[in-house]
């Protein structure tokens, strides 16, 4: 059975259901493995196009070596401009995990360019210049970086608070073998909004009162270097306007 744009958001619609219900792991399998096997087996979203894909394996990305010395690891999704012949033209970021590490991103952007691709497709059928996504991960072997969980309650801007303005803000950091931040050399190397200085001095201060899970090499834990993203984001109820609570 062909599936439709509508067919396949309700499958979907369906598949959600079930879970937030809680009445049938089955039911939400069954419906999202319908969409993902026609996808699989004819590249089409909904029976209305096909994306480009790369043909052939992709070449292994090169590993920056400054990031490699550090032992910093990374995700970055490039977007790819591919034109009707299945030339890739041109590319941009999409999306960095850490948001602000961009060390990563040339690298990513080239093995992106340096492959051809089958051609998307329009709705009917024919060859068309369209965007993709390549999604590219970084890790080095027998290594895991660190991972850092910032809670920012006690550290909020009050005047931010109180407009209801919210930020994140990239801090790049050294820890210790034990996950624990260093002062030195701790700076902000990033945020959005891009004027949102006040937040700056926060987020360095909710960093220094946690300790993070530390980088492992080999089963031991070592020192590392780490960007951190720190999400600002008001609660609901401190929001200018929210209804009193009874």
């Amino acid at each position: 059975m062909k599936i439709t744009e509508s067919r396949r958001r309700c499958l979907i619609a369906a598949a959600c259901a079930a879970l937030s219900w809680g009445q049938g792991n089955a039911l939400a399998a069954q419906a999202l493995e319908s969409v993902a096997s026609h996808i699989e087996r004819t590249g089409a979203v909904g029976g209305l196009a096909r994306m480009p894909a790369p043909l052939g394996a992709r070449a292994e990305v090169d590993y920056p070596d400054l990031a490699k010395r550090a032992g910093m690891g990374g995700r970055v999704t490039v977007a790819v401009f591919v034109d009707e012949n299945g030339r890739p033209l041109k590319t941009r970021i999409a999306s960095r995990e850490p948001m602000f590490l961009d060390i990563f991103d040339d690298a990513s952007r080239r093995s992106a360019m340096g492959v051809r691709y089958s051609p998307g497709l329009d709705e009917n059928g024919k060859p068309t210049a369209m965007w993709v996504e390549q999604p590219f991960r970084y890790a080095l072997n027998g290594e895991t970086p660190p991972r850092c969980t910032v809670d920012t309650a006690a550290h909020y801007p009050e005047a931010a608070r109180a407009a209801g303005i919210e930020a994140t803000v990239g801090v790049f950091v050294n820890l210790d073998a034990n996950g624990w931040p260093a002062r030195n050399g701790m700076a902000v190397i990033g945020r959005i909004p891009t004027n949102a200085s006040l937040f700056d001095e926060p987020a360095k201060a909710a960093l220094l009162k946690i300790r993070c899970q530390p980088a492992n090499r080999g089963g031991a834990n070592v020192p590392s270097i780490a960007v951190v993203d720190i999400a600002f984001t008001p609660p609901v109820d401190k929001l200018p306007g929210t209804p009193a609570q009874d």
